[in-house]
């Protein structure tokens, strides 16, 4: 005869009920322990056996005997239960601690130079209950590790859609022309289409948002550019800028110790000219409530970050 388990009516309780009246021999302790009334546990096992179609207990003279089948289940139990016991261990264990990790994806330009000044009230505001992991990557990458859920945020350098992420505009850099403070542009207030065309121009890596910003400005301007050089890294851009007689265009604010030191001069272009950063999460990821003061908090910081950047904008 063949039997069929209806699972729907298999639950913890009744393997419960199996496990201590094996472990105990006895239903009087069985029910004792589990805090039931004798009687409801001989007819809730009793049912439970017919549920199964299989004889997990033989009751000979009051004695209880674990049949075959009874004892591999009562086996199994001990380890299903150990399983139970430790994920109640890391449940509790997470909310006595009420540490909670977050990890945050973010493409290089923002992690090297706008993480360093975010992170401290972040980590100051949360003392012990917030543990970070900030990793570097392209905004491709980035937005792959979003829709896989393989990180909580991710902060891109270029717009994206996608129907499954949440996308917000989060900072706006101003890009500048620099140049050496010997340079025949390094006392014009303003640059305009037209004083970029004959300089030797060194570029950024393909791929990159400021580069993007730029293309796009020469396209719109019908302009082209004598570039000489492609380079990796803004702050090598700024090097060979400052010791050659070389332009490029950067951000304002990843040079701006090099402005204060004299090395270069920073000037405005005409109509300005801008290169974004976007905060990018699942939509379907759980927001916990310190998640969203993380998030919160880095749009405020963005904000203030905006905010100062006109002003000082505007004094200069």
């Amino acid at each position: 005869m063949c039997y069929i388990l209806n699972m729907k009516k298999l639950n913890l309780h009744h393997l419960y009920l199996f496990y201590y009246i094996a472990k105990y021999k006895s239903i009087t302790k069985a029910a004792n322990f589990l805090e039931i009334s004798q009687p409801a546990v001989s007819l809730q096992i009793k049912n439970f056996q017919k549920e199964c179609g299989v004889q997990l207990l033989d009751i000979v003279d009051k004695k209880i005997f674990l049949t075959p089948v009874g004892k591999s289940l009562y086996f199994k139990c001990e380890e299903l239960f150990a399983l139970k016991d430790d994920a109640e261990e890391i449940i509790l264990g997470n909310k006595e601690n009420a540490s909670e990790m977050i990890s945050i994806c973010t493409t290089h330009p923002f992690g090297d130079y706008y993480m360093g000044s975010f992170l401290p009230g972040l980590i100051n505001k949360f003392q012990d209950s917030l543990r970070l992991s900030i990793t570097t990557d392209s905004s491709d990458q980035i937005l792959e590790k979003t829709l896989e859920l393989e990180t909580d945020l991710g902060i891109v350098g270029k717009p994206v859609k996608h129907p499954k992420l949440v996308i917000k505009q989060l900072l706006r850099e101003s890009l500048q022309l620099i140049c050496n403070p010997q340079h025949e542009l390094a006392n014009k207030l303003i640059i305009h289409p037209s004083d970029l065309v004959n300089h030797p121009f060194v570029t950024h890596e393909p791929g990159s948002s400021t580069r993007k910003a730029i293309e796009e400005y020469a396209a719109k301007n019908n302009i082209k550019l004598n570039v000489v050089d492609e380079i990796y890294s803004p702050r090598l851009v700024a090097d060979i800028v400052g010791n050659t007689g070389a332009i490029s265009i950067i951000s304002r604010h990843i040079i701006s110790d090099y402005v204060r030191g004299g090395k270069l001069k920073s000037i405005p272009i005409d109509g300005g000219l801008f290169r974004y950063f976007y905060l990018i999460y699942h939509k379907e990821k759980y927001i916990s409530p310190v998640l969203q003061q993380v998030i919160t908090a880095l749009e405020t910081w963005c904000d203030n970050y905006n905010r100062d950047i006109l002003v000082n904008i505007s004094r200069d």
